[in-house]
């Protein structure tokens, strides 16, 4: 076991050697020096240090506030307030650890455990996803996936989340808190702190890289099946386009209406030639319109998939490849 050394602040004052023979000693449970009142509350292995000060004219409510926390089995005296350090006469040159400091400590060390880790496992990239695994995620992200597909169809930058490869640990996210409970843990024990955040920091990493493999297969099957549908779109938007080329008088649209009923109006052929393929039920005119807002109850838009057919006179210009529409309809 490695010996215990006498910390520097007990050595060169009076006030610092009195004080570190009172923290060690269990039975004295205050002590009262140069104006000051000090009391121990025990929280084994560790003493927290408060105090008063009896100097009623400088200090109207003379609760006890904080002043440190003593470790008894290092001996180390960490998160020292700016009364204490005075009270002591510490030089400005000795250093003392704090929460903040010991927290992104712990985040340096448990990061570089857990890349060791990673370095001694071979083969965890190339590891069989599990079917049940791969479904849960692709239920989970389904919206994620359809959007980010769009993202990358439509030419935009892939996710920041596939460009990291390994994350750097945080207690500043969701899942993991310094608080002082974590804070105590890791001065007690820090290499088995480290140990056990590091593992399993290690796990979510393996965890992370297998929902983002399945994630980026997914966007990559949902980017190219967009990629087709948009084809198929454009192609259904040229078509209508041409078939009303050159036509001047209104036209006659069939588009299907559920369960296996269609609605028919006439719209102008200037309407059917727009880039978008979707046509607005407030460029019909008449009637035709009325009725239509009766049935829907709102502005109707149909989509270019939902026109089967676009005719004039006795003739048809553009028919969907699956109309299922005879003419005597």
């Amino acid at each position: 076991m490695k010996r215990k050394r006498k910390p520097g602040w007990a050595k060169k004052t009076t006030e610092g050697r009195r004080m570190f023979r009172w923290l060690r000693r269990r039975k004295e449970q205050t002590l009262t020096e140069r104006g000051w009142q000090f009391i121990k509350v025990y929280h084994c292995p560790f003493i927290f240090v408060y105090g008063q000060t009896a100097e009623k004219e400088r200090y109207v409510c003379r609760d006890f506030q904080f002043l440190a926390i003593f470790n008894m089995d290092t001996w180390e005296l960490t998160d020292v307030s700016y009364q204490l350090r005075s009270f002591l006469e510490i030089p400005e040159n000795q250093k003392f650890r704090f929460q903040q400091k010991c927290k992104r400590q712990a985040e340096r060390e448990i990061q570089k455990y857990a890349i060791k880790l990673l370095g001694e496992e071979e083969g965890w990239k190339e590891k069989e996803i599990f079917p049940w695994k791969r479904t849960s995620v692709l239920c989970r992200y389904r919206d994620w996936i359809k959007k980010e597909a769009e993202i990358q169809a439509a030419g935009g930058e892939e996710s920041e989340r596939f460009k990291e490869d390994i994350r750097q640990f945080t207690f500043d996210g969701d899942r993991d808190y310094f608080d002082y409970r974590t804070y105590l843990s890791y001065l007690k024990n820090p290499e088995t702190f480290i140990f056990r955040y590091g593992r399993k920091f290690c796990k979510r990493i393996k965890e992370q890289y297998r929902i983002n493999r399945i994630l980026k297969e997914a966007v990559e099957q949902e980017k190219i099946r967009y990629q087709e549908e948009r084809r198929e779109r454009i192609a259904l938007i040229t078509r209508i386009r041409e078939a009303v080329k050159g036509i001047d008088d209104e036209v006659a649209v069939i588009t299907e209406a559920g369960n296996g009923t269609y609605d028919v109006f006439h719209m102008e052929p200037e309407i059917l030639r727009n880039f978008l393929g979707v046509y607005p039920i407030s460029t019909i005119s008449g009637k035709e319109k009325r009725d239509l807002l009766k049935k829907y109850g709102k502005d109707k838009a149909w989509d270019i998939t939902e026109i089967w057919k676009v005719g004039i006179r006795n003739r048809w210009l553009y028919e969907a490849e699956k109309s299922g529409i005879s003419d005597a309809a």
